[in-house]
């Protein structure tokens, strides 16, 4: 895998986790699955104690920290370390000096190669990557 597209992945998922943790320390319950995440009661808005702001949808949320936005979907099984070409486009794209231009179209083509070669496999709806345990 490209380096630089491994240093997007990793640094997606350590803002998500920190997303998470905030979520967790403002009293949001986690979720065993996506669909337990898109059926909660929790309210669609809100702002956390640390001023971070998020927006819950379908089967993820949208989060505003202090370090920038980050919008991540819960696995089948309520995983935080799943990603797709629009949510590391998205994320990347703010921060072009660290991760250079780049479009939704060649990440998205990137992950579907490295998933072909079983550097990434998906999850049982297909929507999310996930890392393979030997990538």
């Amino acid at each position: 895998m490209d380096p630089g597209l491994r240093k997007l992945i990793e640094d997606y998922r350590s803002t998500v986790a920190r997303a998470v943790l905030e979520l967790r320390g403002s009293g949001v319950l986690l979720p065993d699955s996506n669909r337990g995440w898109a059926l909660n009661a929790m309210p669609q808005r809100g702002t956390l104690p640390s001023g971070a702001t998020y927006a819950k949808h379908g089967y993820g949320c949208h989060v505003t920290l202090a370090e920038g936005e980050v919008d991540f979907d819960f696995g089948d099984n309520g995983e935080i370390d799943g990603f797709d070409g629009w949510r590391l486009w998205r994320y990347a794209e703010p921060r072009s000096d660290t991760y250079g231009p780049t479009s939704y179209a060649a990440l998205s083509d990137e992950l579907a190669a490295l998933h072909a070669k079983g550097v990434l496999r998906k999850d049982v709806q297909g929507s999310l990557y996930y890392l393979s345990h030997d990538a």
